[in-house]
């Protein structure tokens, strides 16, 4: 349905696509309210529009004003495409690291596409996307990350920065800030090797590795019991029926119970899974791991 979604989106729009992975959540997003830190052209925030409903509300977030136009000048094409008495869909010039035109705790699910490693104060946009978000809110998005710290001459070159190796973040820095903040463990939906090509640029780089990772990272409240149990997907979900992938490591097969540790619990529970979910607090002989560090 994501797929299907994004071919829906106008051809100039999606042309302008620029990204690192696929930073739209497979599951049910109807009425929800999603940002999408830097969105550019929108081709994002149009296939999510579509998947929230009418009911639901997107806001699009990016420095470039030129890709806003794009974004904008489609806004009414789209709104027709989809069928919608009026649009879902708004178009907010800024940065990333200051949000203070959204409320705290207002929304549902924030988004981004290789665009963090681009900022320079990390922190601040972690902070503002827990703040913004909802308790049991999410922030999934898709970056570029190193085996280590990333040297000076490598940070300072445009090149590299443009490309995203530049400013990716060392995934161990990466974990304690986010987890710091307040964030839960980060899990891996996706991962896979950057590879540069440029004989040049890849001489420049040496040694340092870069990977693409898809992450999905969760805001808990501070009073919630992380207690392992036993939990069985009722494959209630939209188009995950059979099962439902909620990271490299966890898979729910329909009505097969499955031991989840106290955090992937207070996950499950605390969320928007937990209509989808029965709980008990007997033990099952299956163990399936579930941290994605």
């Amino acid at each position: 349905h994501v797929k299907r979604a994004i071919s829906l989106v106008h051809e100039d729009v999606a042309s302008r696509y620029f990204g690192c992975g696929l930073a739209v959540p497979f599951d049910q997003l109807e009425g929800l309210k999603v940002v999408d830190l830097g969105c550019g052209s929108g081709r994002d925030c149009y296939a999510i529009a579509q998947l929230v409903g009418e009911n639901g509300e997107v806001i699009g977030v990016d420095m470039t004003k030129e890709q806003l136009d794009i974004a904008r000048k489609y806004e009414e094409y789209h709104r027709v495409k989809f069928g919608f008495k009026e649009s879902n869909v708004r178009f907010v010039e800024g940065y990333i690291e200051d949000l203070s035109f959204i409320a705290d705790s207002s929304v549902d699910i924030a988004i981004s596409n290789c665009v963090v490693n681009l900022c320079e104060n990390k922190e601040a946009v972690f902070k503002e996307v827990f703040r913004i978000l909802k308790t049991g809110g999410e922030f999934y998005w898709s970056d570029i990350y190193s085996d280590r710290e990333v040297p000076l001459d490598i940070q300072q070159n445009e090149v590299l920065w443009g490309e995203g190796m530049g400013g990716a973040m060392f995934w161990e820095y990466f974990h304690q800030l986010t987890e710091s903040i307040g964030f839960e463990i980060s899990r891996i939906i996706t991962a896979f090797p950057v590879v540069m090509k440029h004989p040049e640029l890849k001489d420049l780089i040496g040694d340092v590795k870069y990977v693409s990772v898809l992450y999905r990272m969760f805001k808990l409240g501070n009073d919630i019991k992380k207690i392992p149990c036993a939990v069985t997907y009722k494959g209630t979900i939209k188009d995950n029926h059979e099962m439902l992938k909620f990271d490299r490591n966890s898979t729910f097969a329909t009505d097969d119970t499955t031991q989840v540790d106290g955090v992937t619990a207070a996950t499950l529970r605390s969320t928007r899974f937990s209509p989808h979910f029965e709980f008990s607090n007997t033990s099952v002989v299956q163990d399936q791991p579930v941290s994605s560090h």
